[in-house]
């Protein structure tokens, strides 16, 4: 259920926007013309500290009016999501998603922090608040990570002047060079402009051009339908850091359409990128000979992801399979690999995206002698 609940709220909050442009104070104004939004300045930052005593690192991203971070314990390396909810005043406020396990609503964490210059403090406590924990956090730049940005535009259209409302909706944002001068320059920075769709260059006017061209296509495709039915149409493009540090970048490229019907399709690719040798990691970098031996370790981590007991079937929690498929699509972390699944390839639209992680200690034997040696694993 990763991101079921965030993709039903975005969707239905686009199909209720008026036109609109951001300013620089994140406020919407109205606007008579889609072609007019403007960029705004937005910002990607590093975080380390400690959540009720534990080390942790934290990503966190702000662009137009929201908010998306990622975070894990340097002790376990798992990712948990960061998703905004309504905040007050100074104070942010976030719901906590683990990855690789469902969602228990009951003991899921929420956040509630203040930023003070380059500090982030508050608490973390459990869904009932039975538990509560301190947040305290300082901004950093890490050894070996890479200094970030964030291009970002949205905008909208409507299908004709005679339409009260605005029915095409469109957000791209990705990260890119802050800084002018880091080791492997021309591949980070293909890489980085690559992963939103566009060539080196300005970002910015790429995702502009992107939007026009969407809406072109989208007026040409709905311009005879009959607009009594469903004729929104929507398209989000997203750049998210999951890791920055040590000479790696991993990067989770997001992506959510809806073309009509009774939901839209959504799913994320990752790009394990080393900043210290130049290249992207595929899996048979990491993994030596056969990837079909990772499979019995990803029923193990699926049957996790899914709390079952001794006797359950995961079969019955898949779509067609006894157990999961040797995905491509993965990340690498300090303490291990994790195995990602968009809806529908391994299971049902309404259980989301899966991940299923596997550290390194089950690994040895199987990790490449390269692989072993970039992570000091012996």
């Amino acid at each position: 259920m990763r991101y079921c609940l965030l993709i039903g709220l975005l969707w239905c909050m686009g199909c209720n926007s008026p036109g609109k442009e951001h300013t620089d104070s994140g406020q919407q104004v109205p606007t008579g013309d889609a072609s007019t939004s403007v960029p705004v300045r937005e910002w990607y930052k590093q975080y380390a500290g400690t959540v009720a005593g534990q080390p942790v690192q934290v990503q966190l991203h702000k662009y137009g009016n929201e908010l998306h971070g990622a975070y894990y314990y340097t002790a376990k390396g798992q990712i948990l999501n960061l998703l905004p909810e309504p905040g007050t005043g100074d104070s942010l406020k976030f719901s906590e998603k683990t990855t690789t396990e469902e969602t228990n609503w009951e003991s899921a964490g929420g956040w509630r922090v203040i930023v003070k210059g380059d500090s982030l403090t508050g608490e973390w406590a459990n869904g009932q608040r039975k538990k509560i924990h301190p947040i305290r956090l300082k901004e950093i730049q890490p050894a070996g990570s890479i200094e970030l940005d964030i291009a970002y535009l949205d905008d909208s259209a409507k299908l004709n002047e005679q339409q009260k409302d605005y029915t095409a909706f469109t957000s791209y944002q990705a990260v890119v060079p802050k800084a002018t001068g880091y080791p492997h320059k021309a591949f980070v920075d293909s890489v980085l402009s690559g992963a939103i769709g566009c060539k080196v260059g300005d970002v910015q006017s790429c995702m502009r051009g992107m939007a026009d061209k969407y809406f072109r296509e989208y007026k040409e495709e709905v311009k005879d339908l009959d607009t009594n039915y469903n004729i929104h149409r929507e398209e989000r493009l997203n750049t998210w850091v999951l890791f920055n540090s040590d000479g790696w970048l991993i990067l989770e490229s997001f992506t959510f359409s809806y073309t009509g019907g009774a939901h839209g399709n959504y799913g994320s690719n990752f790009l394990n990128i080393d900043l210290q040798r130049g290249k992207i990691w595929k899996l048979n970098d990491v993994i030596a000979g056969d990837t079909a031996r990772l499979r019995p370790l990803l029923t193990e981590a699926a049957r996790k992801y899914f709390r079952l007991k001794p006797g359950e079937k995961l079969g019955d929690r898949l779509l067609q399979l006894d157990a999961p498929t040797v995905a491509g699509n993965f990340y690498i972390t300090p303490r291990g690999l994790t195995f990602v699944y968009s809806p529908y390839e391994i299971a049902s639209y309404a259980q989301g995206s899966i991940s299923l992680f596997i550290p390194y200690e089950k690994l040895y034997g199987m990790l490449t002698p390269e692989f072993s040696a970039r992570m000091n694993k012996k």
